[in-house]
């Protein structure tokens, strides 16, 4: 099992690895595969724009959903993966402003952000499990693709 910090991006084409993320509350965690090639990646993106924070996007630009799952499909295009291959899953996004007005809309803007960003490259999510008010885990099987979410409650596949 690999982790993937807050702010970090694995990738790997070694079918024993899995690759997991904590605590995704607001942050949105990105999970992709390639059955072809049986290869993927994790992203675990806490803000949705670089263009919000320069300074941090420079010294982290993982740590953003625009340049960290740019830079995820970079490094999976460096394993061999394919663009019409990729299979993209997210989880996370959750609200915990607790019917408050949450100004920041962090998670909003999170899942926002990704599917703007793959529908101008015509890349469908095949699975989300966003929003609410659970801190999730996601992790990633690299044998076969399988994504697992899991919250407090539960533990299901997305």
């Amino acid at each position: 099992m690999r982790l993937v910090g807050i702010g970090e991006l694995k990738v790997s084409a070694d079918p024993g690895d899995v690759l997991v993320t904590h605590a995704l509350g607001s942050c949105l965690g990105i999970a992709a595969y390639d059955p072809n090639r049986r290869a993927g990646g994790l992203l675990h993106a806490m803000l949705p724009r670089a263009s919000d924070a320069p300074e941090r996007a420079r010294s982290n630009p993982t740590l953003f959903v625009d340049t960290g799952l740019a830079r995820l499909f970079r490094s999976l295009y460096a394993l061999g993966c394919e663009r019409r291959h990729i299979q993209i899953r997210a989880a996370g996004c959750a609200n915990f402003s607790r019917g408050q007005s949450d100004v920041f809309r962090v998670g909003e803007k999170n899942i926002a952000t990704l599917r703007t960003l793959l529908a101008r490259k015509l890349i469908p999510i095949h699975a989300e499990d966003v929003g609410g008010s659970d801190y999730r885990t996601l992790a990633i099987r690299l044998s076969d693709g399988q994504v697992a979410v899991r919250t407090a409650a539960a533990r299901y596949l997305l």
